[in-house]
């Protein structure tokens, strides 16, 4: 059950429990994503839209309904969703903006073209080796972890180090693909020929990608990572209880 709006709760927590929530955030420029631990107050004072029209919009959209806590579903469903959105963007998304920025490119000798064009294509190899870490080697474990924590029995080997210096990684990947995200969108804005009608599929799919993968940094930084850590601290911690 979704709560009123509060603006002490931390932004990244509210965007996980109310999609339309995290919708707004997303409309209004609100990094609820990377930037998750602030709270909902401290992130519309930094960008300048502590007004009364925004407050209203915002207590609209808290009063909705807007779909499950994933708090409250298992860390299994909640990856599951994460691994079919990352498939979402590895096989149509990401693969469609570069096949059109080639052709694109190939149609006219533009330099800040080809400049965004290589920028956005170091992006996605980036993104890709990201997303194949985490649905390979991270979420795998996870899901393993919380199911000997239900069938109570042993929990699976640890990385070294545990969980926490794995995710806390994987985070500060998150930061770096932010900022990444950032520059291509100044970059695209610097490239005039961008505007053109015929590139508009290339901006919407664009647009489309940053709001896909801040949804998933969403997930991974202030619901799925978070519990992963809690749950085995408290299956190493409590043995016992865990086999029990």
């Amino acid at each position: 059950m979704n709560a009123a709006l509060d603006l002490d709760e931390k932004i990244g927590a509210a965007a996980a429990r109310h999609r339309g929530l995290a919708d707004l955030f997303e409309e209004l420029g609100l990094d609820y994503a990377c930037e998750g631990d602030l709270t909902i107050g401290e992130a519309l004072r930094g960008m300048g839209l502590f007004a009364r029209d925004t407050l209203a919009r915002l207590e609209r959209a808290a009063s909705r309904p807007g779909g499950e806590d994933w708090n409250d579903l298992p860390l299994a469903d909640v990856i599951d969703f994460v691994e079919r959105e990352n498939q979402d963007i590895l096989r149509g998304r990401l693969s469609a903006i570069v096949l059109r920025l080639d052709e694109a490119c190939s149609r006219a000798d533009n330099a800040g073209l080809a400049g965004f064009r290589r920028a956005f294509g170091s992006f996605s190899e980036e993104l890709v080796i990201h997303i194949e870490r985490e649905q390979l080697v991270v979420f795998p474990a996870i899901v393993a972890l919380e199911e000997a924590w239900e069938k109570r029995i042993a929990p699976p080997p640890r990385f070294e180090g545990g969980m926490r210096p794995v995710t806390s990684r994987l985070v500060l990947e998150h930061f770096g693909m932010a900022r990444e995200l950032r520059a291509l969108r100044e970059a695209r804005a610097a490239v005039p020929e961008l505007d053109q009608p015929r590139f508009t599929p290339i901006v919407r799919r664009l647009d489309s990608l940053g709001r896909h993968i801040n949804r998933c940094i969403n997930l991974e930084n202030h619901v799925i990572f978070p519990r992963a850590v809690a749950l085995e601290d408290a299956m190493h911690d409590n043995p016992k209880e865990a086999a029990s």
